[in-house]
């Protein structure tokens, strides 16, 4: 280690003196520093009980602005959810009910699932304007991947004995998706949706700060 930082002792020549370290600060510019960087804890949680109690209680909790703008971002969260839901699992279940299907979609997920989703928000906006219509997009677009692959992967795994059973009863193959197929994949499914649900709320709030006066 001392070699290798022998070799550069310009560059430590320079960095040295701007170290930026306690040792360098005053006690009243440390406390200074810390405060406008970042509050203590307890700094916090005062401010947070002070927006919480009054005289009637929790006034915040009744506050209209506050409930209107609490509002608008859940009525964004889970409708993006709730279409990456539908979509998801029924883009799932058909992939494996469907060679066709299948075939399609495996190379539209490798293609598309890795990209971050936040890169296309500006085109979201440019198409869809700052209204809801380009969040509840984004919202959908970061949820529907961890849901459909879940669904994709659980409906895979299914015992093929299960369906088997269930088409030598004379069950329909489209009736044997939703009801082995979809049953069977449904802790899957769900996982997916746990995955999606994380995802969504992260990406609504960020969302809201880039291009929001509302939620």
């Amino acid at each position: 280690r001392d070699q290798r930082l022998g070799r550069c002792p310009l560059l430590m020549r320079w960095l040295w003196p701007h170290r930026a370290t306690p040792d360098c600060l005053q006690p009243d510019q440390l406390a200074a520093l810390r405060q406008a960087v970042l509050d203590s804890p307890y700094l916090a949680a005062t401010d947070l009980n002070e927006g919480f109690e009054g005289t009637s209680g929790f006034t915040l909790l009744g506050d209209p602005t506050f409930l209107s703008h609490a509002g608008v971002t859940l009525y964004r969260l889970f409708c993006g959810f709730g279409l990456a839901v539908v979509v998801g699992v029924a883009l799932g279940i058909a992939g494996v009910g469907s060679p066709l299907v299948g075939a399609l979609l495996r190379p539209v997920i490798r293609v598309l699932a890795p990209v971050p989703k936040i890169a296309l928000y500006p085109a979201f906006i440019l198409t869809l304007g700052f209204d809801h219509s380009s969040k509840i997009a984004l919202v959908f677009a970061d949820a529907v991947f961890p849901i459909l692959l879940a669904t994709y992967q659980g409906a895979l795994s299914v015992e093929p004995k299960l369906v088997w059973s269930a088409r030598a009863m004379g069950v329909s193959k489209l009736k044997t998706l939703f009801t082995v197929v979809l049953t069977a994949a449904l802790p899957s499914i769900l996982t997916g949706c746990r995955i999606g649900l994380v995802i969504s709320c992260i990406v609504v709030f960020l969302s809201e700060m880039i291009s929001s006066t509302d939620g």
